[in-house]
């Protein structure tokens, strides 16, 4: 069944001290400690990022894009951080500040997409074609993020977060800082609408804080590339994790621009 955007609403030791010896992998070993610990209780994962922009005209994407996608540990931004420092070592040529499927060389991608397909997550997407939101919509870049994310968490929270088990929502930022204020407050609202805050947490960071977020970036990217160019290379890698891909302007026949 396919429904618009008009069904819903939205709710009111220093290293030094250690041994030359076993200390290659200290740093990395740290991290994964930290990381089992950071998940006692058990939390559930879920990381977003977006594609598109919100021009609401011919000159701009055609698709706005939320990608999240959920997991139940750490263990892929690990080794995720074990693969840079491997490419580095390689002699490849990485961003500073780390992955970005769009800037990234096909050599790069295949390597982060194997490792992607290669881990237990789930990847859902809402796909808004921009034309066919109603100029009124359109007008509010933060009602329109909201209202997107809305027709996104509506179905995860259940499958994401079952009982109200403890977790943490985390969204790539996006804007300027004033931007990314009204963006983070309209996000807290769509979760703690379906979530307890108590509970399940929501944080906004910058992709290049957090290598599970650039996992994100990577598996917004691949659906974008397909849907706006046709592309489906590193869609076909990351479809089998694919659960839903929902598009709720698809069976509208009325454009706006």
């Amino acid at each position: 069944m396919c429904y618009t955007y008009n069904d819903y609403k939205i709710g009111d030791k220093s290293p030094r001290a250690l041994p030359a010896e076993g200390s290659r992998f200290f740093f990395l070993e740290a991290f994964q400690g930290r990381a089992k610990t950071a998940s006692k209780p058990a939390l559930n994962y879920l990381f977003a990022d977006e594609a598109g922009n919100f021009d609401f005209s011919p000159s701009g994407s055609k698709y706005f894009i939320v990608t999240a996608v959920t997991m139940p540990n750490l263990a892929l931004g690990v080794d995720l951080l074990n693969l840079r420092h491997l490419l580095t070592y390689e002699g490849a040529s990485l961003a500073h500040d780390g992955f970005h499927a769009s800037e990234d060389r096909q050599a790069i991608r295949d390597r982060v997409f194997e490792l992607i397909s290669a881990h237990e997550i789930q990847i859902d997407a809402v796909v808004f074609e921009k034309k066919k939101a109603k100029p009124r919509i359109a007008a509010n870049e933060a009602y329109f993020y909201q209202l997107t994310w809305h027709l996104l968490f509506k179905h995860l929270a259940v499958r994401c977060f079952p009982d109200n088990e403890p977790g943490l929502v985390i969204a790539g930022s996006l804007g300027t800082k004033k931007k990314l204020k009204s963006f983070s407050k309209a996000l807290v609202s769509v979760v703690n609408q379906h979530r307890h805050p108590d509970l399940v947490k929501t944080v906004s960071w910058s992709a290049s804080s957090h290598p599970c977020l650039q996992v994100a970036d990577y598996c917004c990217w691949a659906i974008q590339r397909k849907l706006e160019q046709g592309d489906d290379r590193s869609f076909l890698l990351i479809q089998p994790k694919i659960l839903s891909c929902f598009e709720p302007c698809r069976r509208s026949s009325t454009n706006y621009y």
